[in-house]
């Protein structure tokens, strides 16, 4: 970045630069040094770069800062819907007493009790399907929902990275 010296009353040179100009600095004699506009700076003398200045900090621009929460968000969920894609509930145990059978049916909530019956209405009295299926189905239907919502966020995530990844590319192809 380029700098400039604006001279003072008393002999001194202070550095400026553009991004100060139309400012008022102040100058260390006591003097308040109004900081020219654009165009007058360019009229001033430029300060010579110091040789032994410790290499210029580099911070963190808008690219590197979409990977980091890219990768961020693409970790903290792609693992656990990983983990939940691969660790469903498992299914009911089908063989029951009729004790058991009769225990359950008991206890079932309304809903369950309607999802039993409009499966037996389907399948028939044949093959009664056990009141922990209902109970199952609903389990397995809420994983699924979770898990799908977090790959959702990962591929989000994820297309953080590649908007990364590609934003130098439109810069340069957007202009010399």
């Amino acid at each position: 970045m380029t700098v400039y010296l604006l001279p003072c009353s008393c002999d001194r040179k202070m550095p400026i630069e553009p991004r100060q100009a139309g400012e008022t600095i102040p100058c260390p004699c006591g003097a308040s040094l109004r900081v020219p506009a654009m165009l007058e700076m360019a009229t001033l003398e430029r300060a010579e770069p110091e040789s032994d200045t410790p290499a210029k900090r580099h911070q963190w621009g808008a690219k590197q800062k979409l990977f980091l929460l890219g990768t961020v968000i693409g970790l903290f969920t792609g693992v656990p819907a990983i983990y939940l894609f691969f660790k469903q509930p498992p299914p009911p145990n089908r063989e029951m007493s009729p004790r058991e059978l009769r225990r359950q049916v008991e206890v079932l909530s309304p809903v369950h009790s309607l999802q039993l019956y409009r499966s037996l209405r389907r399948q028939g009295p044949q093959r009664p399907p056990s009141p922990q299926a209902a109970v199952h189905a609903e389990s397995l239907l809420r994983h699924r929902i979770y898990a799908g919502t977090l790959l959702l966020v990962a591929c989000v995530g994820i297309g953080l990275i590649v908007v990364a990844a590609t934003k130098t590319n439109w810069k340069r192809a957007s202009g010399p």
